[in-house]
């Protein structure tokens, strides 16, 4: 949502979002609901009978996480986002990573791991167990999960600098993937 604020307001106003620690905030506030439902998906596919299990644990794991992402992201932004070096003046989309020695790193990373194995595996694993269009519909949807826990990390966990393009490009695409998996004919 921070990239996508970022760009109406430059479109809009000449201008990057303001205050600039908002587009951090927008950028990952999604991220405990995502992993939550993502992962319900996926623990259903590869440990149906343990998946309340795991999305009790998901789920504290994503309260924490949202209790230090909005904490230190009205006190101090610094703590949790890095942006750009560079003074954003409108003419440059605005970026940020997380800052590899916080919490929500070590939180983002497992979320993100746990993705790609709950949802980009399980949904792999019956894809090779089905067959016609069901099977189809599985590749779609865990190369979808794949290449967006790829790109996420890359977008969110790093700095990408001038691959930003082309990573947000690969999340959008993953989108079309996921939706393809799930699309009615």
């Amino acid at each position: 949502m921070g990239p996508a604020v970022d760009l109406l307001t430059i479109l809009i106003t000449t201008d990057n979002l303001e205050p600039v620690w908002l587009y951090g905030l927008l950028s990952y506030s999604w991220t405990a609901p995502v992993t939550i439902f993502g992962l319900y998906i996926g623990s259903e596919l590869l440990l149906p009978k343990r998946s309340w299990l795991i999305i009790s644990i998901y789920t504290i794991l994503s309260i924490i996480f949202e209790i230090i992402l909005f904490s230190f992201s009205l006190s101090n932004p610094e703590v949790i986002f890095r942006y750009p070096e560079t003074d954003p003046n409108g003419t440059a989309l605005l970026n940020t990573s997380i800052v590899p020695t916080s919490i929500t790193f070590i939180l983002m990373l497992i979320f993100l791991i746990s993705g790609l194995i709950f949802n980009g595996i399980g949904f792999l694993r019956k894809a090779f167990q089905s067959s016609g269009e069901l099977k189809r519909k599985f590749f779609y949807l865990a190369f979808g999960w794949i290449l967006f826990i790829i790109c996420g990390a890359l977008d969110g966990l790093l700095d990408p600098g001038i691959f930003t393009f082309f990573i947000r490009f690969g999340l959008i695409t993953s989108i079309i993937f996921m939706y393809l998996g799930v699309r009615v004919k």
